[in-house]
């Protein structure tokens, strides 16, 4: 079916600087097959945009899908806290079915909220591929080590990626836990798989004080260091977090292709630290956004992502012209892309994915959209979202998903319940 987009304001963010124009976009399938001033060939549909913005959707690099059940639990606790004494117990009593209905749960945030494309390293990876396929969601699903009993070798990363390979929407991401959790033995087994198949790869790094801290004291170097040791920057490597990465680590990870996925909201939530991204970008180092678990932030809101990356930075530095609005939704976009390999998301472009969102910009929170760049990342909401659509479906539109949402709630409350 070939749809159109008019009577919208376009955002392709496949350039350098704002490509911002009145314009009209058609897609045929899963692909994006006109973007420009006017289309004059036919069509199957029309949808009038009322002068709404569209643009791609975003790209969330660091998540945990099915922690949706665990929302709210460890109100006001530090990390060590909130993962030792309280996820760590609530995970033993999940079953595989609880998860799942996390998982649902956090799709439909994912896609009410104009997040197209997801990077879950957690539990149960083709549990997960199969619910987000499923609600439609493009996501990459990590496999890997996430705790010190994990066996990993090529056999057993062979066995898992070819279970996520029969999903559309998935790719596989190799994944660890961190440099406390997993052993220099599984990170090698991982390495050696991931340089075999040129496959990114994805770990938690300098979330904490303590854990660096920690790391210093048994390897006389930090996670970052620990990782650059054990070879893990041979491979394209997607860093989450990163809130307490030093000079010294900025440069290691300079000289790497290291993608930083910063989760600002999860950080503060948990009193872990404000990330250095002006250093990263100063340095060269890609830098993304993620919202982490819905149970350690506790909403999928990359709105929220792109003001706390923005107005934090320009705060601790005292310069509010710290960050040009620009790059931060480049961060949330077509720099997660970059760090995923895939030329295919992050713009609107002729032959692209149809990932696509489009923005209400006469809502009263953003009205009058004078700087309609500096409106998405200072004034909008996830209540702006009008329309999401994802390898070329529609899934939510006019505040109503495209697809029954009932069963899915009612099993995520019931899930919910057995944690409060």
């Amino acid at each position: 079916m070939k749809t159109k987009f008019f009577n919208c304001i376009i955002m392709t963010m496949a350039t350098d600087t704002p490509d911002i124009f009145d314009g009209e976009l058609v897609v045929d399938g899963d692909r994006i097959t006109f973007v420009g001033k006017k289309y004059k060939g036919l069509v199957d549909k029309e949808i009038d945009c009322h002068g709404g913005l569209l643009m791609p959707g975003f790209i969330d690099m660091h998540t945990h899908s099915a922690m949706s059940i665990f929302r709210g639990i460890a109100e006001n606790a530090t990390f060590e806290s909130w993962w030792q004494d309280n996820m760590r117990v609530v995970e033993s009593k999940a079953t595989v079915e609880d998860f799942a209905n996390g998982t649902a749960l956090s799709a439909l945030e994912y896609i009410k909220s104009g997040i197209t494309t997801v990077v879950d390293s957690y539990m149960n990876p083709e549990n997960t591929a199969k619910i987000l396929n499923k609600l439609g969601v493009r996501n990459y699903i990590g496999v890997g080590a996430l705790s010190p009993e994990d066996n990993v070798s090529e056999m057993s990363l062979d066995a898992e990626i070819k279970r996520l390979q029969k999903f559309s929407l998935t790719k596989p991401i190799l994944c660890a836990h961190s440099v406390y959790s997993i052993d220099e033995y599984q990170f090698g087994q991982i390495l050696k798989y991931g340089k075999k198949h040129k496959i990114p790869f994805t770990v938690h790094a300098s979330e904490t004080l303590i854990e660096v801290g920690d790391c210093y004291t048994r390897n006389n170097t930090t996670p970052i260091g620990l990782l650059e040791q054990y070879g893990m920057f041979e491979l394209p490597c997607i860093l989450a977090h990163c809130t307490h990465a030093d000079r010294e680590d900025i440069s290691k990870m300079s000289q790497y292709s290291v993608t930083v996925a910063s989760n600002p909201a999860s950080n503060l939530k948990l009193g872990s630290g404000i990330a250095p991204l002006t250093s990263f970008i100063e340095n060269g180092v890609n830098v993304t956004l993620g919202t982490d678990g819905p149970a350690s932030n506790d909403a999928l809101n990359m709105f929220r992502e792109m003001y706390l990356a923005c107005n934090l930075q320009r705060a601790l530095l005292h310069k509010a012209d710290m960050f040009d609005t620009y790059e931060i939704i480049k961060m949330a976009t077509v720099n997660g892309a970059k760090a995923l390999q895939n030329d295919e998301i992050g713009v609107l472009q002729q032959g692209k994915k149809a990932d696509i969102i489009l923005l209400d910009l006469q809502s009263v929170n953003m009205f009058p959209a004078k700087n309609i760049v500096g409106s998405i990342v200072h004034s909008a909401n996830t209540s702006n979202v009008d329309l999401t659509m994802i390898d070329g479906k529609i899934l939510y539109q006019n505040g109503q998903y495209t697809f029954d949402t009932e069963d899915i709630i009612s099993c995520a409350i019931k899930s919910a319940n057995k944690f409060q």
